[in-house]
């Protein structure tokens, strides 16, 4: 009889470990639908040291500022999807960020001004929750 307690609860435990084992090793593994998110800080690079980067948001919209119940001098991208009320995300730059307007070509992000509010425009960058950091933005 002891040594039947004894087994059962050996199985049970090699049970536990193996299940413990199978979700670690099922949370490290990128399933489609999960979203992936490259590490912005450096840490992650290519061969040339640069950092990776993967876009994870791409959308046109319009640009908005010092619009009421949003944050006073932040751009904000307002765009749409089927189905759904007028979105909006948060848009940080760094020094890495691209900026495009017609007719004038590229320019820095940092010459944003109050002309670009409601400019038609396409933003790719990295969404992390309710902000993007732009890697780029095109004038329509």
């Amino acid at each position: 009889m002891e040594k039947t307690i004894r087994n059962s609860i050996l199985l049970v435990v090699l049970i536990v470990v193996l299940a413990g084992a199978i979700y670690i090793f099922l949370s490290s593994q990128n399933l489609p639908g999960q979203e992936q998110n490259q590490e912005r800080s450096g840490q992650e690079g290519n061969e040339t040291g640069e950092s990776v980067r993967e876009v994870n948001f791409a959308e046109r919209g319009n640009l908005i500022r010092n619009n009421p119940g949003m944050d006073p001098d932040i751009w904000y991208l307002v765009y749409e999807q089927p189905g759904q009320p007028a979105l909006y995300v948060k848009l940080v730059f760094d020094n890495d960020s691209v900026c495009i307007f017609n007719p004038s070509g590229q320019e820095g992000c940092d010459s944003l001004n109050e002309e670009a509010i409601g400019k038609h425009v396409s933003v790719e960058g990295f969404r992390e929750g309710d902000t993007v950091l732009v890697a780029e933005l095109s004038e329509l």
